[in-house]
């Protein structure tokens, strides 16, 4: 027997910011019902007590299911399937429905990676209608939805009251309902620091109308995705053993340095300020982010800079500056640097005991591949090369918070804290981290899936492909790539070979487009050439 299943729950915490896993051990996240169909019997619904209470104060037909025979059907189901169940009704089920039994990985399936698989959307309302199954996702459930899985403020009457109860004014609990419900929804650790009764301060939409409502959703989403379900392949046993491996993978999480983050942020924040303050002293402007100012600034004083992008500002200041204009770019570039927003990321995925769970994404790509979440573990920046390979040096002299010391040490301290970005994951003590990568592995897939021989002949002799891409594109020896082909120009070639590959390609020429059948790195640097496409499909 197969069960299709789907949870609809609420909490404090926003499950775009924190994944899955995060969100379902978060102590105010709780479960509103589950919905679950056996095979292609009619589709039943389970809610808590808490919930039970609510619905039976009105008259209501809804197909419920007790504790007990949910306990039966999940014992005796074969198969326990859902929509995106990696990311969501697995932690759920493990956290939340203590006294059913576990459900182990090797019973569970996805729809949703199924869906990946056969390159249709992940999310289940597109993967129904680009399938044309007549069962579709509820539109106006979802909104429904949406309002009852997050709380709401206190409406003044409520203010009136709790006011009166704690001794406070009424616009006292309304600012401090906001900060608390503000700090609640990005921090998962915001209930250890608030106040013992901060729940007392916003409410839960929970009619009993409004409860009905969504459990027919719920029954809905299962009825669509079982639906789906229907249309879509099995992953073949390989890609089973794949999936499989990605729960293990994300269930296990890797171990974060809370502690070096939280004193990287505070870096940040008394470097951020210090600059700011030079800023305001040089042009007036309290922010480096308000983009029009600035460059109404840099145009008064004859600045040429189009724009204030990384790469704009990065070519201004290889120009002549006068001293002012040269540190107002500076203070920009500085303070641009995005990628220090990941260490609120890893704040917001890590898991009670410092993991960072949910991370992998199975075939989040169109090849296949895992792709990242959350604080995009494959996307974390190279960074100043010295910097980065001194990282153990620079992360130690985080705890004395102090910019100043880390500038006169290692350099700008916001450059250095991106840098040490992958020093953050770390391995758990009595363990060492391991790093390791397929050779290429899509650049020899391709080429063997094109028959591109050449390509695979370049690899036989043991030639990297990106140097040899570089030298097309730079019309340089192949010995002559960065000296030592892993800086720069490499990195150039490796985008033109995964990004030029093969297949039905056009390319636009100064005499218009022409089509090829593969592109080898001789062709990336055509003379004429401005635009290549992939699969015909030609760029507006």
């Amino acid at each position: 027997m197969k069960l299709t299943m789907d949870f609809e729950s609420r909490a404090t915490i926003d499950i775009k910011k924190c994944g899955g896993y995060v969100y379902a051990e978060h102590p105010d996240t709780q479960v509103i019902c589950l919905a679950v169909k056996p095979d292609d019997e009619p589709t039943m619904i389970w809610v808590p007590d808490w919930v039970q209470g609510i619905l039976d104060t009105v008259d209501h037909d809804l197909p419920m299911i007790t504790s007990y025979n949910l306990h039966c059907l999940i014992r005796d189901a074969e198969v326990c399937e859902a929509h995106n169940a990696g990311g969501f009704e697995r932690p759920m089920w493990a956290n939340h429905m203590v006294g059913f039994p576990e459900i182990p990985i090797s019973k569970w399936d996805d729809t949703a990676a199924r869906a990946a698989m056969c390159a249709l959307p992940r999310a289940l309302d597109g993967a129904t209608k680009a399938v044309g199954v007549k069962q579709e996702k509820d539109a106006e459930g979802y909104k429904l939805m949406l309002k009852m899985c997050r709380p709401r403020a206190l409406r003044k009457k409520e203010r009136d009251t709790l006011a009166a109860e704690l001794g406070m004014t009424e616009e006292e609990v309304k600012s401090e309902a906001k900060a608390i419900l503000s700090a609640l929804k990005c921090d998962p650790r915001a209930p250890e620091k608030l106040r013992p009764d901060y729940h007392r301060f916003f409410a839960w939409h929970e009619s009993a109308d409004d409860l009905v409502r969504l459990c027919r959703y719920c029954i809905q989403d299962v009825e669509a995705e079982y639906a789906l379900s229907q249309e879509l392949p099995e992953l073949p046993k390989g890609e089973r053993k794949i999936w499989e491996l990605d729960q293990v993978i994300n269930d296990r999480g890797v171990l974060c340095d809370l502690v070096s983050v939280e004193h990287a942020e505070a870096i940040i924040e008394a470097h951020e300020e210090k600059l700011l303050d030079e800023l305001r002293g040089l042009t007036g402007l309290s922010s480096a982010k308000a983009v029009a100012a600035l460059k109404g600034w840099l145009e008064d004083n004859d600045c040429g800079v189009d724009d204030l992008t990384k790469q704009s500002v990065g070519d201004a200041l290889k120009g002549d500056l006068s001293p002012e204009e040269r540190r107002v770019l500076e203070i920009r570039q500085s303070l641009g640097k995005s990628s220090t927003a990941k260490l609120a990321a890893f704040k917001a995925y890590a898991c009670k005991d410092g993991r960072l769970r949910g991370m992998m994404l199975y075939h989040g790509a169109a090849t296949g591949r895992w792709t990242g979440k959350g604080p995009q573990p494959h996307n974390l920046p190279r960074g100043d090369e010295i910097i980065a390979h001194l990282q153990d040096q620079s992360i130690a002299l985080y705890p004395v918070r102090d910019p100043g010391l880390l500038d006169a040490v290692m350099g700008d301290p916001l450059n250095v804290i991106s840098s040490c970005l992958r020093g953050m994951l770390v391995a758990a003590p009595g363990h060492d981290p391991i790093a390791c990568d397929y050779a290429a592995i899509e650049g020899r897939g391709l080429a063997w899936l094109a028959g591109e021989q050449h390509v695979l002949d370049a690899y036989a002799e043991g030639k990297d492909l990106y140097r040899v891409a570089a030298a097309g594109i730079y019309k340089i020896a192949y010995e002559q790539v960065d000296g030592g082909g892993k800086g720069k120009q490499r990195q150039v070639g490796k985008v033109a070979e995964l990004a030029c590959f093969a297949g039905d390609t056009l390319v636009l020429t100064d005499s218009g487009w022409k089509r090829i059948e593969t592109v080898g790195p001789d062709d990336l640097l055509w003379d004429g050439v401005e635009f290549v496409a992939h699969d015909g499909v030609i760029p507006k």
